[in-house]
């Protein structure tokens, strides 16, 4: 399927999925941020079919963006996105984001185009009549960070904490982090004080939002073991200039 809006070409297989990520990036701007130069340096982590990177050159156009997707069905959806829309300066990366480099399993619906979707590093709770098993190149995310960071952007399906604990030691070089936190009932409280204890130890701030159907309402943090989703965005920021 095709699309053109506001003179933005998206290729897509599922019409459910582009709609509610098209609504979250485009016009409610999750990923919006105040970048520090002209030419943005930005890693968009789980960039799926596209959707966030066109955001980003439509936002920022003299950024250099660095797009990773492991499935390849995404995968060639992402670059069909990007070339047909003539994006320059973006590089794509078919893998997974892991704290090592080399191949993991990695589990893929069956049918791409169905009202649900979604992709799993993790096999726990999956149905095995929805995905299928496959073999994906995995690389570590501090393999593209070699000068200074003014996005991450993280939807990488449960893997963030180990993302983020495999970059800690360049989290010096990062300005913002935009990531969406994956949880479950049961250790949605431990995964947050982690992640938490991570962004204060290097000098980030950050606030917390749930994810809902039109608009999460947004969370203290000294509140979180009253929240009741299972998915969050928590959007961090460097208190000083990264060197």
């Amino acid at each position: 399927m095709k699309l053109s809006i506001l003179g933005v070409k998206f290729s897509f297989s599922n019409w459910y999925e582009f709609v509610w990520i098209y609504k979250d990036v485009f016009i409610l701007k999750e990923y919006a941020f105040t970048p520090k130069s002209n030419h943005p340096y930005i890693l968009d982590c789980g960039a799926h079919i596209g959707v966030s990177t066109l955001f980003f050159k439509s936002s920022y156009p003299h950024s250099r963006v660095i797009s990773f997707e492991p499935d390849k069905r995404n995968f060639a959806l992402l670059k069909q996105n990007i070339t047909q829309n003539n994006v320059q300066h973006v590089e794509t990366v078919q893998a997974v984001l892991l704290d090592k480099d080399g191949v993991t399993e990695f589990y893929v619906q069956k049918n791409p185009s169905g009202r649900s979707w979604g992709n799993s590093i993790d096999a726990q709770n999956l149905n095995e009549r929805v995905y299928e098993k496959i073999k994906v190149p995995a690389t570590k995310l501090s393999s593209y960070i070699d000068q200074p960071v003014d996005l991450i952007k993280l939807d990488i399906e449960g893997a963030e904490l180990k993302v983020l604990h495999e970059i800690e030691h360049k989290l010096h070089l990062v300005h913002t982090i935009i990531l969406e936190l994956h949880t479950t009932h049961q250790n949605r409280i431990e995964l947050y004080a982690e992640l938490s204890e991570l962004l204060k130890k290097h000098s980030f701030v950050h606030e917390i939002q749930e994810i809902g159907p039109i608009m999460g309402k947004r969370i203290h943090p000294e509140d979180m073991h009253k929240a009741t989703s299972k998915y969050y965005i928590i959007r961090a920021t460097k208190k000083v200039k990264p060197v």
